[in-house]
């Protein structure tokens, strides 16, 4: 779990990957004391014993076969303290003004349950739930992502790829197989490093942000206007009676 942590933390523009400058500070942090020309040269070498291009950088998964290949040096005490003083070192954003707490919206699950009342296996169902657009007990791979994102993953297509393909190796599920919501409740409940355990009020932020906003019910119809009458025409002055003529006085032309 602090192995990915610190990964998150060293992935600065969140594209999955550690290039040459975001590897940078974590060798510092782990005793090298060399200049940039030297740094390149050993990035280079480590990417070359791995399998990486320099110029794109590790992947998650190597970074953490890396570190687990020299566990007798990185151990859990060592990669600790690595990732607090990469937690420190981050920029502190300016402080804004304290607001006074806005209370969490309350969120009722079909059965009428709030999730605040949730212990955690309800919770994990629920996520599930909200997850599942289609109700068929799976979560396809769009599915996946929204979780990803919900937990904190930001990179591109690409990335979302390699990062989908990881958690279907932490799973232990193939590319053909379905996330069924035992196999995220487990990797939900595995606080090892292959897993990820989101606190209970972590779950009901999640399932909150997952949830559609409460849609306000449409405003009661309007009598209808009765459509105007048409306007009436203004009398007409009336005409002056015609004089009839004598019979046989001829009209003047």
């Amino acid at each position: 779990k602090s192995i990915r942590r610190l990964f998150a933390l060293l992935d600065a523009d969140g594209d999955g990957r550690l290039d040459v400058e975001e590897m940078k500070p974590f060798a510092k942090a782990s005793g090298f004391a060399g200049g940039s020309g030297k740094w390149a040269s050993d990035f280079a070498s480590l990417c070359s014993k791995l399998g990486a291009d320099p110029s794109v950088g590790l992947t998650r998964e190597m970074f953490l076969g890396f570190i687990n290949s020299k566990c007798d040096y990185f151990d859990d005490e060592r990669v600790a303290k690595i990732t607090a003083k990469m937690e420190s070192k981050r920029p502190q954003t300016p402080q804004a003004p304290p607001v006074p707490p806005r209370p969490p919206r309350p969120i009722a699950v079909p059965d009428g349950s709030p999730i605040e009342q949730m212990a955690r296996p309800q919770l994990m169902a629920e996520l599930f739930r909200v997850l599942d657009k289609d109700g068929d007990g799976f979560l396809s791979i769009p599915d996946m992502r929204r979780f990803a994102e919900v937990a904190g993953f930001r990179g591109d297509d690409a990335a979302w790829a390699e990062e989908y393909e990881s958690i279907l190796a932490d799973m232990k599920l193939g590319p053909g197989d379905g996330v069924t919501a035992s196999s995220l409740e487990k990797f939900m409940d595995d606080d090892s490093d292959d897993g990820f355990y989101p606190s209970d009020a972590e779950l009901r932020e999640m399932i909150r942000s997952l949830h559609p906003s409460p849609v306000a019910p449409p405003a009661p119809a309007s009598e209808p206007v009765p459509a105007a009458a048409p306007p009436t025409a203004a009398p007409s002055a009336a005409e002056p009676p015609r004089m009839m003529e004598p019979p046989g006085f001829p009209t003047p032309p």
